[in-house]
């Protein structure tokens, strides 16, 4: 997950799931996937994602507000 993180510009907004958000707390705009997605510009999260976030996801991807950017094929 480190190396998708210092993929995300500094200025990004970022939303993600509840166990990454931690590592984005230094930035000003940085949002829980638990609620929304907010006016986020890139999603991180985890896969099996839970459904509350999946939910968020699957709705993005859907309506082409999102696409996917990287794949870090791991659970690190």
């Amino acid at each position: 997950m480190a190396v998708l993180t210092r993929m995300v510009p500094s200025m990004a907004k970022v939303v993600a799931s509840e166990n990454i958000v931690p590592q984005l707390s230094n930035r000003s705009d940085a949002y829980t996937l638990r609620i929304a997605v907010f006016d986020a510009d890139y999603i991180l999260f985890r896969l099996p994602a839970p459904q509350y976030e999946r939910e968020h996801v699957l709705e993005v991807l859907e309506n082409d507000s999102f696409g996917i950017v990287a794949d870090s094929g791991n659970s690190c």
